[in-house]
């Protein structure tokens, strides 16, 4: 059972992972990709387009925000405000799978155990500790919010969550498009909360919709194939947790080398054998099938929709962790899965699910130092150093992470 203290033990353990994971991004905090290029250089000479800034076909009220607020702190300070900013949402979703571990009684060894997970997962590296990536944190947060019952949640605990749906629903698709889940939730199984809360989910996501139709981006294309509705999904939600990203993209090699339909379709029921076991082995618990149901939907659902709506080369998303924002909330879903299966009152799902549990954050934590995939999202340059080179000079060059020309942009603010 989880106490107070416990649940603040968890959220410790994984902020001091994060540390440990990438300390960088803790000692010279940096803006990372668009936040710095578009956002905070956009926001420098036009504070009040906070409520109107749409970058690459994307309105993100919560970026917007923070990096409205970074421009209101001295420039050497900017890029700490959209990193802890992006801290911040992140730790609202690990609060509230603290609070689904309660409401389910989970062990605290078992919770700890998967919050070791997400704090190491491969596709976590793009997404964390970044205002830019706040959408995907938005659309986890909103997931174990579908999932939790807030039986007892009082009047103010009510507008506060009513505050942040609305803000997630501004704040790009990955929270709008799980309006669908928020309202199947609240008919189907008879919760009037979050019916309501699916009914704004579905404002924004019209909002959004326009958005995406009033600015179109070239980028934004997508051809379905079979392969590429399939493979992503199987691959970035199983296989990159399983054996990492590294792992992952040399079974990948493996199979282009040998281009054999045996070794293809072995690979393809191997994994879609583990996904069943954490879809049935969820259902199997009564009291779980509200969240099973959810998870799988969503699991299913958001990765789906959210390639149709990528932005680059959609061949890229056959990969352990290349696009792995879009495939966040699905790794969630199987890990969440597992852990209901971990918590079965049947001997062998439960035992099944802990063993496979175990071995996701044991591949975690042997990728924190082995694999160059994630090099470019722990190390980049040094924000310091960038205003060091400007030498006072205004309007000045300088670069978000990942580095390079197309990240540079133009810093006017001291």
């Amino acid at each position: 059972m989880l106490t107070n203290r416990k649940i603040a033990l968890l959220i410790i353990l994984f902020i001091g992972l994060l540390v440990w994971r990438s300390p960088m991004l803790f000692t010279e905090p940096r803006f990372w990709g668009e936040e710095g290029r578009y956002y905070y250089e956009a926001l420098q000479t036009s504070r009040w387009s906070v409520f109107t800034l749409v970058v690459r076909g994307n309105f993100q009220l919560i970026t917007n925000f923070g990096a409205a607020i970074a421009t209101l702190v001295p420039a050497a300070w900017a890029p700490a405000v959209t990193t802890y900013l992006g801290l911040l949402t992140t730790l609202l979703f690990i609060y509230f799978f603290c609070r689904f571990a309660v409401e389910n009684h989970w062990s605290f060894y078992k919770s700890a155990l998967i919050v070791l997970i997400f704090a190491l997962l491969a596709q976590g590296y793009e997404v964390y500790l970044s205002a830019d990536n706040a959408q995907w944190m938005c659309s986890v947060s909103l997931l174990f919010i579908c999932l939790l019952g807030w039986d007892d949640l009082g009047v103010t605990g009510k507008y506060l969550l009513y505050l942040w749906i609305a803000l997630c629903a501004l704040s790009g698709v990955p929270s709008a498009v799980l309006a669908p889940i928020f309202l199947i939730r609240g008919t189907k199984f008879r919760s009037p909360l979050h019916l309501r809360l699916g009914t704004v989910l579905a404002i924004g996501a019209v909002i959004q919709g326009m958005v995406i139709y009033l600015h179109p981006h070239p980028d934004r294309v997508f051809s379905p194939t079979p392969l590429l509705l399939t493979a992503p999904w199987l691959l970035q939600t199983i296989a990159s947790p399983l054996i990492t990203a590294d792992g992952t993209d040399r079974l990948i090699d493996f199979l282009n080398q040998k281009q054999s339909i045996y070794a293809a379709v072995s690979a393809y029921v191997t994994l879609t054998l583990i996904a069943t076991f954490a879809i049935f082995a969820g259902f199997r618990e009564a009291k779980y099938r509200v969240a099973a149901s959810v998870l799988v939907v969503a699991w299913i659902w958001v990765p789906t929709v959210q390639i149709f709506g990528m932005l680059g080369n959609p061949n890229a998303l056959i990969s352990g962790w290349i696009h792995g924002r879009y495939f966040f909330l699905g790794v969630i879903c199987f890990v969440m899965l597992l852990g209901i299966a971990a918590h079965s009152d049947k001997m062998y799902p439960r035992q099944l699910a802990t063993v496979i549990l175990f071995v996701i954050a044991c591949a975690g934590v042997y990728q924190v130092h082995h694999g160059d995939w994630k090099n470019s999202m722990v190390s980049g340059p040094s924000w310091r150093n960038e205003i060091s080179q400007c030498e006072g000079r205004r309007p000045c060059q300088v670069h978000a992470w990942p580095g390079g020309p197309d990240w540079a942009f133009m810093l006017y603010l001291r």
